[in-house]
This record gives C-alpha cells, structure tokens and sequence, in this order.
C-alpha cells in the first residue's frame, strides 16, 4: 500500500507536508479548476511567458483510467511547458484509489515536472522535485482547501 495513494512513495516521503499532499489528492478537481492552477502557478512563476499546453485526456480504449505527464515540448525550437492529464474527475466513491483521476494533487504534480524541466532542464521524483510540488501546494492551498480559504477571509 502507498503512503499516500496517487503519489510515489518517494515523494511522499521527502514531502514537508504529507498531510497537505495528501488532501491534496484526495480533493477531486473539474478540467476549468486544473486549467486554472496552472495558470495562477505559471504566471507567479514565470511572468508573461506562454502558459504551458494542458492536454485532457480520456482513458485509453477498455479502461477507466489515463495517467497525468508533466514536461516540456519543443516545437520550432521554442520550449513550453506541457501537462497532460486525465480528463475524468476524481468521484466522491474512488478517494482510495485515485490514480488516473483528476485531483488537485495530479495536477499540482504534473505541473511541477514542467516547472522543474522549464528552470532546471530536467526533472524526475528526487528532493528538488518534492520541494517543489510541496512549495506549490502551499501556494495554491487557498484556492483549493475550503479550510484554508476561509480561514484566510476570517483575518
């Protein structure tokens, strides 16, 4: 059994907060929500650059799940960043398992591999990686954690 289910073990032993990755995947996520991560994450990131292609995916013929991808592409010798991600949200009834499902977690995920490959020029599930992912999880907490959301609008 995983230590958080749809993540690696590797990272989610490195991470700094396995609680907050693990609600992270745990909360399911609609395609205009991933879209809109993405975006706020980019633009913090790296400002007035193209914003990374997203491609939705459905599963594959005679299966219920597609897997996330997070890079680079290279088209007439221009780099971008690229996420590829399923396309069928995380339901209510599949928390336990929910690889091949659109979650928070996936796309924070995926996104990260295209941040470390755009400032680094290379990525894979190390401690930079992690650091990375859980650097971004903290940054978008409040647009995805209705607890911190709200605790936020309190102040």
């Amino acid at each position: 059994m995983r230590i958080i289910p749809g993540e690696y073990d590797c990272v989610s032993r490195a991470s700094c907060n396995r609680s907050r990755l693990r609600q992270a995947h745990q909360t399911s996520c609609d395609p205009a929500m991933a879209y809109f991560l993405i975006a706020v994450m980019h633009e913090k990131h790296f400002p007035k650059t193209a914003m990374p292609i997203v491609r939705l995916r459905k599963p594959r013929v005679d299966q219920v799940r597609a897997r996330g991808w997070g890079g680079v592409k290279i088209k007439a010798g221009v780099r971008r960043g690229y996420v590829s991600l399923p396309i069928t949200p995380l339901p209510a009834n599949k928390s336990a398992y929910p690889y091949g499902y659109l979650r928070i977690g996936l796309v924070v995920h995926e996104y990260a591999h295209a941040f470390e490959v755009l400032k680094f020029n290379k990525t894979n599930h190390d401690v930079r990686f992690t650091m990375i992912l859980d650097a971004l999880l903290h940054e978008t907490e409040h647009i995805w954690n209705p607890a911190v959301a709200l605790a936020a609008e309190s102040k």
